[in-house]
C-alpha cells in the first residue's frame, strides 16, 4: 500500500453534500489519500441534526447513484421515511389541480439533516477542520501547488493566528459565495428575482389537522399572482413551508430594478407575517391558504427570533471558466441554480462522484511523481468540460421552471403539464426494455 506521501494532498473547501460526498468517496477508495475538508460551521451535534429541516429527493442517475458509490444506500434507506414521494400542486385558492403518488422508490425524500449525518459518520473525523476559516488562497512557492491559508475560529482556540499549507489540488464546494471561484472566473452570481421566506409548523398533524391532510404527506406547492406557497414534511411530524415571492428582501422594491441585492433581510416576525397577509402578497389567496401562512407564522413568532427573507442568487446558464491546474470547482460554487427544478443537490454530488473518478483515474500512476499530479489535473480540465455540457442544459432547464411559476399567468396549468410531460417521459423510460432485457 502507497504511504499518502507518494498521493496528491487534496483540500476541500466547504462541507455541503458536494464536498462531504467527494471527502468520503475519495477516503473509501485511498484511504490513505492526504485529504482535508474545511468548513467555517461547527460540526453539528447529534441533537441539532435531529430538528426539522428541508427534504431533499435523490434522483436515481444522480444523487443515489452517489450514495450507492459511497457504500451507503442500506443506511440511506432506512432514512427515507418522513416525507413521501407524493406531490399535490394547487392553485392560489388551494384547488388542487394535480395529485401524484410518487415515482416508486425511484426519487425517495430524506431530511436535509438526516442526508448530512449520514455524510458525515463516512468520514473519519480527523480527516475534517470544522471551525476553520479560509482567508487566501494563493499559488505556492513549489510549481503547480496552492497554498491556503486558513485560521481555527474554535472557542478552544484562544489565539487569531494564520496557519498555511501547500496542497496540489484545492476544491472550492463552498456554495453560492465561493473563495475559490474569483482564482478562475470574474463572473459572479446573481439575483434570480426571487426571494424566499422559510418557516417551520411543528407538530402539524396534531396542532393543525386540517392543515396537514391538506398539503398531504409529501410536497405540495401552490401557485399563483408570481407567488408561490410549499411545504414539504419533515421530522419530527413537522412541515417545512417556503414562501416564494418575486420581490427583493425588502418587499418593497420591484426585482427588475435592483441590481445589488443583499444576501438577506431581517424583519421582525409580527411585522412581517402583516406584510405577508396584506393585499400585496397573499391577501387574496384562499381561506386554507391563508391559515397554513398564518400557522407557521405563529410558530415563528414563538420562537421570539428575527425571520429572514433571502434572495435566491444564480450563475449564467452558460457558466465556464478556463481552467487552473490544482484548482476546481464543484456543486452551487460551479453552477449555482434556484430550487425550481430540484435538480442542485443531485448534480452536486454527482459533480463529487464524477471528480472523484478522475482523480482517481491518475491514482494508478501513483509511483510517478509529479507525472501524477500532472495526470491528476489533465483529467480534472476534462472533467470540467463534461460537468459544463452536463449541468447547461439542466440549468437552463431550472430558469425556464422559474419563469413559468413566477412570470407566467397560467402558472398553476402549466406546471401541470410540466409534471405530466415528466410522468410520461419517466413511465415510457420503465417500460423501454434495456439493451440485455432485448
Amino acid at each position: 500500500m502507497p504511504t499518502s506521501t507518494q498521493l496528491p494532498k487534496i483540500a476541500i473547501i466547504g462541507a455541503g453534500p458536494s464536498g462531504l460526498t467527494l471527502t468520503s468517496l475519495l477516503h473509501k477508495s485511498h484511504p490513505t489519500l492526504s485529504l482535508t475538508l474545511f468548513d467555517l460551521r461547527r460540526r453539528p451535534s447529534p441533537e441539532e441534526l435531529t430538528q426539522p429541516s428541508g427534504s431533499l429527493d435523490l434522483r436515481k442517475d444522480t444523487g443515489l447513484l452517489a450514495i450507492t458509490e459511497c457504500g451507503l444506500l442500506p443506511k440511506f434507506q432506512s432514512l427515507t421515511v418522513e416525507c413521501s414521494e407524493a406531490t399535490l400542486i394547487a392553485d392560489k385558492t388551494g384547488d388542487v389541480k394535480l395529485a401524484l403518488e410518487g415515482q416508486e422508490g425511484d426519487r425517495p425524500e430524506v431530511s436535509r439533516n438526516a442526508l448530512q449525518e449520514l455524510l458525515f459518520n463516512s468520514i473519519p473525523s480527523e480527516f475534517v477542520k470544522w471551525e476553520h476559516k479560509v482567508l487566501s488562497v494563493t499559488p505556492a512557492k513549489t510549481p503547480q501547488k496552492w497554498t491556503l491559508a486558513f485560521s481555527d475560529q474554535s472557542a478552544k482556540n484562544t489565539t487569531d493566528v494564520e496557519d498555511s499549507e501547500e496542497y496540489d489540488l484545492i476544491v472550492g464546494a463552498d456554495g453560492a459565495f465561493s473563495k475559490i471561484r474569483h482564482h478562475l472566473t470574474t463572473v459572479k452570481p446573481y439575483f434570480s428575482g426571487i426571494s424566499c421566506i422559510t418557516m417551520t409548523i411543528p407538530q402539524i398533524n396534531t396542532n393543525h389537522p386540517k392543515l396537514s391532510t391538506k398539503i398531504g404527506q409529501g410536497s405540495f406547492a401552490a401557485l399563483g399572482d408570481s407567488k408561490s406557497l410549499m411545504a414539504q414534511r419533515g421530522s419530527q411530524g413537522s412541515a417545512r413551508i417556503y414562501l416564494m415571492l418575486s420581490a427583493t428582501p425588502d418587499l418593497t422594491t420591484p426585482s427588475a430594478e435592483i441590481e445589488n441585492v443583499p444576501q438577506s433581510g431581517e424583519w421582525n416576525c409580527a411585522d412581517l407575517r402583516n406584510k405577508m397577509l396584506s393585499e400585496d402578497f397573499y391577501a387574496s389567496w384562499g381561506p386554507e391558504m391563508r391559515e397554513i401562512l398564518k400557522a407557521a407564522f405563529d410558530a415563528e413568532i414563538e420562537k421570539e427570533e428575527k425571520m429572514d427573507v433571502k434572495p435566491l442568487y444564480m450563475l449564467p446558464t452558460n457558466h465556464t471558466w478556463n481552467h487552473a491546474p490544482g484548482l476546481t470547482l464543484i456543486g452551487d460554487a460551479a453552477h449555482l441554480m434556484t430550487p425550481f427544478a430540484g435538480e442542485g443537490v443531485n448534480q452536486a454530488m454527482l459533480d463529487a462522484v464524477e471528480l472523484s473518478q478522475a482523480i482517481s483515474s491518475s491514482l494508478q500512476f501513483q509511483d510517478q511523481g509529479e507525472r501524477t499530479v500532472a495526470m491528476m489535473n489533465e483529467a480534472i480540465a476534462e472533467f470540467e468540460k463534461k460537468m459544463w455540457q452536463r449541468m447547461k442544459p439542466v440549468m437552463e432547464g431550472t430558469w425556464d421552471n422559474l419563469e413559468i411559476m413566477f412570470k407566467d399567468e397560467q402558472a398553476p396549468k402549466k406546471v401541470v403539464t410540466l409534471f405530466e410531460g415528466f410522468m410520461a417521459a419517466h413511465k415510457a423510460a420503465l417500460e423501454t426494455p434495456k439493451p440485455e432485457e432485448q
